[in-house]
């Protein structure tokens, strides 16, 4: 028989007399006298493959009305009278004034015997209490997650993010101090779910161990296989992987631009790559030719700026060559290579993953990619650093290569083309984006399908707000929006279908680390094999 499991959210908001708690009350007439030790956290059970995480999400979204917001603080797990174990998570957020409960309902004969049935709601009531009224008005059981909360730090690190400005970041924050919390594995049992070419094996385990943590997430199997899957697909366990041909790309990148330098132009170029840094004998042209590692790349690179801000300052200050061939941004549109380390990481999002923390360098970012515990740290802020409610983690894979919310936004454009009769690029973006990831103002054939869409289903929303609307699709509460909530309501109503809430984006990989043309869908199932693998091996027992 299998363990009957539910996962939930505490929501806490902190209020000049302390922090206050949200609870919810059942609905339906067996619970109408009830009230103390009847209320609950929002939760529910997973749907087949949904992670428990993502459930809790889910389930709070659906009884409570609106989409929580990270970080996201484990609060371990607990057994309740009935056998069944309840997950938890806590989180900060204000219960918006008038607020109105958008609860599903169930059906029940009522009453008994009587032959009628009648239509309830899952949850009747939802308020703010203190923790010590919260532990009365709680399942006994779920009380240890009042008290976990208040002596967990939880308080304090959300402080700390308020502190630091990230309470409702514009790019991705690094999470601050992690509270204490229990965890399932130990590096030791996750070193037995590492494939045999991970070495040393040590190193990679508690890197994985580390990761998990670093970034609130408790280092069970499932969590643990996702991030081991994602290195093996993107790495097969190498800190800094080698690329093939990296030297030759390079050098077609350079000549390409060397022409472009005001006033220097070709010969002072020449004398450049013909020098060499204090503490290598070679010339930045042998090692140009010796490259095999992004990392390698990077340090030559690096190398080259320190020598002509040094020996040609003049230079430099005049015609700014750095700002336009050697610094962050310039190195980045030289460079092919735009992801770094065992997990490919995204080099600008580690850099924003860690911009809040003060004086930090994006040379620093990089140096930390390339290394077992650096890069696995930032990849598992990239993979499990957005709140989705995906029935199944292959589609957090494909939005580890496509981008955040990729595999939702695809479904919603997927439904927009449906419902104005016109094929659609499900590649899971309404806008488009510059270099930097950016929205442009540029128009998008799915941005105009969605003004066809909204003139034919919902002439209310206008133009203005549905563009609004759209520069929110890489975050969570892209789902709250008008347009949204349009979109989903109209396909069901035109369809008889309910709305997928993902689909595998359709989006292709061209990449000089690859022989021929790929795409997301290939890459998401790629990593899904793996993570399934990792999920049949049965972990050492012991800590």
């Amino acid at each position: 028989m299998s363990e009957k499991v539910s996962c939930g959210l505490l929501m806490f908001q902190r209020d000049p007399e302390g922090p206050r708690v949200l609870l919810v009350h059942p609905g339906g007439p067996f619970f109408r006298n009830k009230d103390l030790g009847a209320w609950s956290l929002p939760k529910g059970v997973p749907e087949p493959g949904e992670e428990r995480l993502a459930c809790a999400v889910r389930e709070f979204q659906e009884e409570v009305g609106f989409v929580p917001t990270p970080p996201l603080w484990p609060l371990g797990e607990v057994k309740q009278k009935g056998g069944k174990i309840v997950h938890a998570w806590a989180f900060e957020a204000r219960l918006p004034e008038g607020h109105v409960l958008c609860a599903n309902t169930f059906e029940l004969e009522w009453p008994p015997r009587s032959g009628q049935r009648r239509c309830f709601p899952e949850i009747d009531r939802a308020e703010l209490f203190t923790p010590s009224a919260a532990r009365e008005k709680i399942n006994p059981a779920q009380a240890v997650f009042i008290d976990r909360f208040l002596k967990s730090g939880v308080l304090v690190c959300a402080l700390l993010l308020g502190f630091f400005g990230c309470g409702t970041p514009r790019a991705p924050v690094r999470p601050g101090p992690k509270p204490p919390v229990a965890v399932d594995l130990s590096p030791t049992q996750i070193e037995t779910l590492l494939p045999s070419k991970a070495k040393p094996r040590s190193q990679w385990a508690e890197a994985v161990w580390y990761g998990l943590l670093a970034n609130d997430l408790l280092p069970r199997q499932p969590e643990a296989c996702a991030v081991i899957a994602i290195v093996g697909q993107e790495s097969g366990f190498q800190a800094d992987p080698a690329v093939p041909g990296l030297a030759k790309l390079v050098k077609q990148r350079l000549e390409a631009h060397q022409e472009q330098l005001p006033l220097v132009g070709k010969p002072l170029f020449e004398r450049l790559l013909s020098a060499r840094s204090a503490d290598d004998a070679r010339s930045f042209r042998h090692r140009l030719d010796a490259v095999r590692t992004e990392g390698d790349l990077d340090r030559v690179f690096r190398d080259m700026l320190h020598h002509y801000r040094a020996h040609y300052p003049t230079t430099y200050a005049t015609v700014n060559v750095a700002s336009r061939l050697f610094d962050v941004e310039s190195l980045e549109a030289l460079n092919p290579i735009t992801t770094a380390g065992s997990m490919q990481v995204n080099v600008r999002f580690a850099e924003a993953w860690a911009a809040h923390e003060k004086g930090t360098d994006p040379a620093h970012v990089r140096d930390e990619l390339y290394t077992i515990k650096g890069g696995i740290y930032y990849g598992t802020a990239r993979l499990m650093g957005h709140t989705a409610a995906y029935e199944d983690p292959i589609y957090r894979f494909a939005d580890y290569n496509a981008g955040v919310y990729a595999s939702r936004n695809a479904a919603f454009q997927a439904q927009v083309g449906t419902l104005i009769g016109t094929k659609l690029s499900w590649d899971g973006d309404v806008l488009s984006y510059d270099e930097r990831g950016a929205p442009l103002d540029a128009p998008t054939k799915t941005l105009a399908a969605l003004e066809a869409f909204a003139a034919r289903y919902a002439p209310a929303l206008s133009v203005r707000e549905l563009r609004k609307d759209a520069r929110g699709e890489k975050s969570a509460s892209f789902e709250q929006t008008k347009t949204y909530k349009a979109v989903k309501r109209a396909f069901a109503q035109l369809t008889g279908r309910p709305p997928k809430y993902a689909i595998l984006p359709d989006v292709a990989i061209s990449s000089p680390k690859f022989s021929q043309t790929r795409s997301t869908a290939w890459f998401a199932q790629s990593v899904d094999r793996r993570y399934r693998d990792c999920l049949a091996k049965v972990p050492a027992p012991g800590r």
